[in-house]
């Protein structure tokens, strides 16, 4: 009778602890759905930005270029950004929201730089 409660207990147990892991399985299901469409709004962005400075830098057609209107350094920058992978760049992206967040915090006690 002593191990039918306490198989009892254990199922129990077991039980609740399935449950409490749907509920999260369920809660983070719909918190990745909504990601999901987020990175996918990002990165549509991102990839018009993409062609717009490839074309800007330089293009596939040399007439099409507008390379010749940019400053040197602008150029410079495109092409060097062109040569980064996805996790490079995601890896810039969380430096600079980490620096934009240290500044934000830094300027509640100073407003203004001299």
């Amino acid at each position: 009778m002593a191990e039918e409660d306490a198989a009892k207990e254990k199922l129990k147990k077991y039980e609740k602890a399935v449950k409490k892991l749907k509920a999260a399985n369920a809660k983070a299901e719909k918190e990745l759905a909504s990601q999901k469409s987020t990175f996918e709004a990002a990165l549509a962005e991102k990839s018009t930005l993409v062609e717009t400075l490839k074309a800007a830098a330089g293009g596939d057609k040399k007439e099409d270029s507008t390379q010749d209107k940019l400053k040197e350094t602008v150029v410079w920058n495109i092409e060097s950004g062109m040569k980064l992978s996805g996790p490079e760049l995601g890896r810039a992206e969380m430096k600079r929201t980490a620096l934009f967040h240290r500044v934000r915090e830094f300027m509640k006690d100073y407003d203004f730089l001299a």
